[in-house]
């Protein structure tokens, strides 16, 4: 059976006049996996709702926000939407917390993990295990208009994926949102951060680099929060729907009118 799926796959792929990817990353992944493809391999990123992900409108926005979470006022609040998943670096994450509230035990955080997944219960082992019960929070699946409001309470999000991102629409929803994003240098991650500040990637995926770097944001959160008006920026610029589907609908006219040369 596998092989007639990749027999199916490679048909489609050799037969296809364009084929799109969410990232750069994606493409060169798609290209060693299938060589013979020379052309019409294009990078078009994911899109966000701009209207619904947006920054909270001021302090006190925010503020009732928190209230309505149950989130704490008075500590910084990080940040992470996952799939609990081995992938998603999540075990990294709370072993890089557990060395900071070992080593600092004046900072004093929360940790929110939104999302659910087959590493559920281990996380919460975890938890118990480094005595981060009063740092994490495991919300589970949250949805709707919720969503965003999280990351608008938010001071710090942070995406620790261990390999294999091949986007990253959460830390995109983030940016949206006017949240600052630490991300790991792994895959469409890369792409997205670096065009902001580089400051923004981890040097590796190891938890003693993750807690390094969170904490330095913990001892001057202003060196990241002054970047907020330009992730905003750039989530607009880049990644709204509007942007994102009128490069789709360019590239379907080309592909359904290819003789024509005056369409951009």
């Amino acid at each position: 059976l596998s092989n007639l799926i990749r027999v199916i796959e490679w048909t489609c792929f050799s037969t296809a006049r364009s084929i799109l990817f969410l990232s750069q990353y994606s493409r060169n992944k798609f290209k060693a996996f299938f060589p013979f493809k020379k052309s019409g391999l294009h990078v078009i990123p994911g899109g966000v709702d701009i209207a619904e992900f947006r920054p909270p409108e001021n302090s006190e926005g925010i503020v009732r926000i928190k209230r309505r979470l149950d989130l704490p006022e008075d500590r910084p609040v990080l940040l992470t939407v996952r799939r609990l998943a081995a992938r998603m670096g999540l075990e990294n994450l709370l072993s890089a917390c557990a060395m900071i509230a070992r080593r600092s035990p004046d900072f004093d955080f929360l940790l929110v993990i939104v999302g659910k997944g087959a590493l559920e219960n281990k996380l919460k082992s975890l938890v118990a295990d480094y005595k981060l019960q009063d740092n994490v929070r495991l919300t589970g699946q949250v949805v709707g208009e919720e969503l965003p409001l999280y990351y608008k309470a938010a001071d710090l999000f942070i995406l620790p994926s261990a390999q294999i991102e091949g986007f990253g629409l959460a830390t995109v929803e983030a940016l949206a949102c006017g949240l600052p994003a630490l991300g790991t240098p792994v895959g469409g991650t890369v792409e997205i951060l670096n065009r902001i500040d580089d400051r923004l990637l981890f040097k590796d995926t190891a938890p003693e680099v993750l807690a390094d770097r969170i904490e330095e944001f913990l001892k001057n959160p202003l060196s990241l929060q002054q970047l907020k008006p330009r992730c905003r920026e750039e989530a607009v610029s880049r990644y709204s729907w509007e942007i994102v589907v009128d490069r789709l609908e360019e590239e379907f006219y080309r592909q359904a009118n290819p003789g024509d040369k005056n369409r951009d």
